[in-house]
């Protein structure tokens, strides 16, 4: 059930908007402390109140930020926070102390190293359960590490319904890949946690089907006989008759082949960025039509045409999938990479247009930090959603080393205008790397509000901008 303003009051919003641009304002940050280093993060409603509630995983270790890691002794935590809805300039709507999720010291999988976090029905009682994956600890080793899956109880607490051992996971992306009528799951390998071999989980991508027999429970997909337990992404585009290096960092689903005609109708297609090799990502279109997968890379360029010179887009983990063109059935692509914000039109049949930089009107964006703030390394995450309750998607980003956040606002054809930057309040300290970003709407106005993880001070590790 949707929740947000009633029809008249959106509609007048859109006219108002429409043309001025309607700049978004948001309430001074909200904070809220974490467990050590806070990563991923996601929003579902667990209690069927009708609000948005948000799931953080506190990973206790630094491995996920470039160089040397840092071990601590801080349990691996994923953190709960129910909300109530009411969010003024003086209350907030996460009256209670979080849930936790975590393994006492002398379980087995005490070292788990939660990354990525999604809320998800899969059993189709209307009840999201909480999707995790999770790297260790101890890199090079492999306790804890694997996929989870956590159900809340009657009473509010949450226990562990399934738990299937695997190497370090990071990306994670939930949908019905089979078109049975439940929840799939695909997360690909975590390149940082494979030390020996260098990267040989690299490059892959792990599929888990949802148990027709047993809803909710996950059961892994074997591709065809013969081939490897993953989907390799060692092949990337443009194409090359040898692998080249990949290292999936992100992954967005969406069905970017919609207006294609096939047996068996529309499934949704997964796109991974590449950490290793910038200029190179990987498109997986769903051929899916049993409970085996299918998956195969589109015969031609994702761009078309493309540009005069490489454009750097794929070697960050950020990235989103949405219709930027509400009025279009098919889906874009918004990266970002190294400080610019691309934007990739989709012609809903797994080819994108994109105004290289030497267009008039080109389709990158440049994310500016403010002049006292020394961006060392350009890394951030990436949301997409509606800010200023136009109709039109938005887009907002982080910029990790410096205490902001930046928004695009959305012209409603796959255009953008740079709008503002919302800078943290000054107790934060410099250099909190705000990692991950979301866009929920935690008050039910209509207006997305901002929630960015804080992954270097857990003082702070939960932001939250409530639209105004």
């Amino acid at each position: 059930m949707a929740v947000g303003l009633g029809g008249f009051a959106v509609e007048r919003a859109k006219a108002q908007c429409d043309d001025a641009g309607c700049d978004p304002t948001f309430l001074a940050p909200k904070y809220f402390g974490t467990y050590t280093y806070p990563f991923g993060i996601a929003a579902g409603d667990v209690n069927g109140d009708f609000t948005l509630d948000i799931a953080v995983a506190c990973r206790h270790s630094e491995y996920l930020v470039p160089g040397n890691p840092i071990i601590d002794e801080s349990p691996a935590v994923v953190m709960v926070f129910e909300n109530n809805g009411t969010w003024t300039t003086t209350q907030h709507g996460f009256p209670n102390l979080p849930k936790l999720i975590t393994f006492e010291s002398s379980d087995p999988l005490a070292d788990w190293a939660p990354t990525e976090v999604v809320f998800a029905d899969l059993d189709g009682d209307e009840v999201p359960e909480l999707v995790v994956t999770a790297g260790t600890k101890v890199p090079g080793e492999t306790g804890g590490s694997g996929l989870y899956v956590f159900e809340r109880d009657p009473s509010g607490e949450w226990f562990l319904r399934q738990y299937i051992s695997d190497h370090g996971l990071r990306g994670l992306a939930v949908a019905d890949f089979n078109a049975d009528g439940l929840m799939d799951v695909a997360a690909a390998y975590d390149f940082q946690q494979e030390i020996v071999p260098a990267q040989e989980y690299a490059n892959f991508v792990r599929f888990w089907r949802n148990d027709p027999a047993n809803p909710g429970d996950l059961i892994q997909v074997q591709p065809p006989s013969g081939q490897p337990d993953h989907f390799s992404t060692g092949v990337m585009f443009p194409y090359y008759e040898e692998p080249t290096p990949a290292a999936c960092e992100d992954l967005v689903v969406a069905d970017f082949d919609k207006l294609t005609l096939w047996p068996g109708g529309a499934r949704p297609d997964i796109i991974t960025g590449n950490y290793l090799n910038a200029d190179r990502g990987t498109f997986f279109v769903n051929r899916t039509q049993s409970p085996d997968f299918t998956f195969r890379q589109p015969p031609t360029d994702m761009l078309e045409p493309a540009c005069s010179n490489p454009v750097d887009l794929w070697g960050n983990h950020a990235m989103a999938a949405e219709r930027f063109r509400p009025t279009m059935q098919a889906w874009d692509l918004a990266v970002y990479k190294a400080g610019w914000v691309h934007v990739l039109r989709g012609n809903g049949r797994g080819v994108f247009a994109y105004d290289c930089p030497e267009a008039a009107v080109p389709d990158r964006y440049e994310i500016i930090p403010n002049a006292q703030c020394v961006q060392i390394e350009p890394k951030g995450g990436i949301a997409t959603g509606d800010l200023n309750a136009n109709g039109k998607p938005d887009i907002a980003v982080t910029v990790a080393h410096c205490r902001e956040v930046h928004w695009l606002l959305g012209k409603g054809n796959g255009k953008f205008r740079y709008a503002n930057t919302t800078v943290y309040s000054e107790e934060v300290p410099d250099g909190v790397f705000p990692i991950q970003v979301i866009i929920a709407d935690l008050n039910g106005d209509g207006k997305g509000d901002i929630l960015t993880t804080n992954h270097l001070s857990p003082e702070f590790g939960l932001a939250v901008l409530i639209g105004q």
